[in-house]
C-alpha cells in the first residue's frame, strides 16, 4: 500500500517543487521514512534530491546535488504560496539560524525567490558549514530553522528520520552519474 500512494504522490512533488523542475522527469524514487530520494532529469540533464515533504502540508526541505559539483548540495526551503507568480525574482535576504537537535546553531542567510509560473516561495540557503550541516542532519533527529522576518522570527522544523539513508543515496548517485572511464585510471 505504501508504495503504492509513493507512486501517486512522487512525481507530483517532482512537478510541484518549482517552475524549474516541474518539466523534469521523475526517475527511481525510495522512500526513506520521513524523507525520499530521487533523480529529476531532463533529457540529458539531471540533478538528485533528498527531501522530506513530510512534516507540513504546504512545505519541504530539498538538498539537490548537481553533478557540476557534488560536493556542494543546494538547500533550500519551498513554501507553497497563494499566488501563482507572473515574474521570477529575488525578495530578499534574510539572516537565518539554524540547529540540529542542541548541537551548534550556523548563522547563514536566506535568499528568498519566487518563480515564474509557481505558487512557491523559495528559501535557498546559504550556510557557512554545509558540510557541517549535512553530517548533524545525517546523524540527527530534528532540524530547525529559525528566519528572521521584518516583524517577527519565522520557526520550522523538520525531522531526520531517513535522512542519513536520502541524503547519502542522492550524493552517492550524483558521483556515480559523473563518472567517465578517465576516472579509473
Amino acid at each position: 500500500m505504501k508504495n503504492k500512494v509513493m507512486a501517486l504522490i512522487l512525481p507530483l512533488l517532482a512537478i510541484a517543487h518549482s517552475a524549474e523542475s516541474a518539466s523534469y522527469n521523475l526517475r527511481d524514487p525510495r522512500d526513506h521514512g520521513q524523507w525520499e530520494s530521487f533523480e529529476l532529469y531532463l533529457g540529458s540533464e539531471s540533478f538528485f534530491r533528498a527531501l522530506n515533504s513530510s512534516n507540513y502540508k504546504d512545505m519541504y526541505l530539498a538538498i539537490d546535488y548537481f553533478p557540476v559539483d557534488c560536493s556542494n548540495p543546494n538547500m533550500s526551503i519551498r513554501i507553497t504560496g497563494s499566488e501563482v507568480s507572473a515574474t521570477t525574482k529575488s525578495l530578499d535576504l534574510l539572516k537565518t539560524e539554524i540547529r540540529v537537535d542542541r548541537r551548534e546553531k550556523q548563522v547563514g542567510l536566506s535568499n528568498v525567490n519566487i518563480e515564474r509560473g509557481d505558487t512557491g516561495i523559495y528559501l535557498n540557503l546559504e550556510i557557512p558549514n554545509k558540510r557541517r550541516l549535512i553530517q548533524d542532519m545525517i546523524n540527527g533527529s530534528v532540524i530547525r530553522f529559525k528566519v528572521a522576518t521584518e516583524k517577527t522570527p519565522t520557526y520550522m522544523e523538520f525531522g531526520l528520520r531517513g535522512s542519513m539513508a536520502a541524503i547519502n543515496r542522492s550524493s552517492a548517485s550524483c558521483y556515480k552519474s559523473k563518472q567517465s572511464p578517465e576516472d579509473y585510471f
